[in-house]
């Protein structure tokens, strides 16, 4: 048996759905790093704006058909964010990683590190870091942005209740 690379680079196999290279966009080369945007993110990209769109053309409203191209864009770089953090705190530690696959969930793409539990654990808890500082960052330009209108800052408390229906 043979790796999934040479498996997918071999004519008249068939192509395995781990693939990277096959299932997603390369978005260059970022240093040592070769960044990749997978496929399900662009799929998923383009329903969001989709659905944004046709929600703010049947509503009236076009301030709600840049919500999902801004979230997506927020999102993006959250993801990207997250993964290069995980990659520079593993690059700190003695290992690293060849490529990174963006996909809307996360990165798809494991980071090597040296095998010690202080280690890994380090390099694990640095992406979800990178999102707390981002969601903080978003809650104080919300606040923020709030404020320059005149709202109320209670507005954004209900926003972030989970059991509120809008």
């Amino acid at each position: 048996g043979g790796s999934e690379s040479s498996i997918a680079s071999r004519p008249g196999k068939h192509v395995v759905m781990s693939e990277h290279r096959v299932w997603s966009l390369s978005l260059g080369r970022w240093g040592p790093v070769q960044l990749r945007l997978h496929m399900f993110f662009v799929l998923f990209a383009a329903l969001t704006v989709y659905l944004s769109w046709r929600y703010a053309a049947s509503d009236g409203d076009s301030i709600l058909g840049w919500l999902g191209p801004v979230s997506l864009l927020i999102l993006l770089l959250s993801v990207l964010l997250h993964e290069f953090a995980h990659y520079w705190t593993a690059v700190r530690l003695g290992g690293g990683t060849d490529q990174i696959v963006l996909g809307p969930l996360g990165g798809l793409v494991p980071i090597r590190v040296p095998y010690e539990p202080r280690s890994e654990l380090v390099a694990i808890l640095a992406g979800p870091l990178v999102n707390l500082m981002v969601a903080l960052v978003c809650l104080a330009t919300l606040l923020a942005y709030q404020q320059s209108q005149g709202e109320p800052t209670m507005a954004v408390a209900a926003i972030l209740d989970p059991l509120r229906l809008p």
